[in-house]
């Protein structure tokens, strides 16, 4: 296929070899071509199975099955560390890509990828999709970490973006990886609909919350048909 794998160096300079040896030797290099063919196949599959392509951040499947090792150990007790799972979205990344462009776009969610690992060192760290970044991060230190990343995303990008936090506290009740990830972006969508605050922690009461509107938003056609809901001017 005319591209180049690799090399062979014979060590022996002196030497010469007949037509059958120097068959013997190009086989041999073909070989090891198709070795290291295959090896950077299996490298390029491996690293797109368990991380994102763009920032090389942990990929929602990846962080799901790290997330249920420590769900098993904080509901067993096999920890005495407190765990968060931290959500973030920058704020209005719609927009963002609209008006600068899906290049820029890129650069900007790069650049938050890089913020969160400085901050976060070796921590579990995830893109599941577009703008939304998950973390593990100790109870301890969610909060402080929260407002790290988002000073030093007002401070650090091009557009001064903001950016907005849930953070889910896990106690061991947790079914599965995706209900924790779950709580903590619904903690960090409420945080959005609130100018007031960059973050908010999860409570139960949010879920009461969100089933309030979504039974409002789902009946509002029937509520007008029977009348229950009337204009007023």
């Amino acid at each position: 296929e005319e591209e180049l794998y690799g090399f062979v160096v014979f060590s022996n300079l002196d030497a010469s070899y007949n037509q059958t040896e120097n068959q013997l030797y190009e086989i041999d290099a073909n070989f090891l071509a198709i070795m290291l063919r295959h090896q950077r196949n299996v490298t390029y599959i491996y690293e797109n199975e368990l991380k994102d392509k763009l920032t090389k951040l942990m990929n929602m499947r990846t962080f799901g099955k790290s997330l249920d090792t420590i769900l098993m150990a904080v509901k067993y007790g096999r920890t005495d560390k407190e765990w968060d799972v931290v959500f973030f979205d920058l704020q209005h990344f719609k927009v963002y890509n609209n008006e600068y462009g899906i290049y820029e776009g890129d650069k900007l969610l790069k650049k938050t990828a890089s913020i969160l690992k400085d901050e976060l060192g070796d921590g579990m760290l995830a893109r599941f999709e577009s703008d939304h970044f998950y973390a593990l991060v100790e109870d301890s230190e969610a909060e402080n970490f929260v407002k790290r990343v988002s000073d030093r995303l007002l401070r650090e990008t091009d557009h001064k973006t903001g950016a907005r936090a849930g953070i889910y506290h896990i106690d061991g009740s947790e079914k599965k990886a995706i209900q924790a990830c779950d709580r903590a972006k619904l903690a960090g969508d409420m945080a959005r609909e609130d100018f007031s605050r960059y973050f908010r922690r999860y409570i139960p009461e949010m879920e009461d919350s969100l089933k309030k509107t979504s039974y409002i938003i789902g009946n509002l056609e029937k509520a007008i048909e029977k009348g229950w809901i009337r204009p007023a001017f």
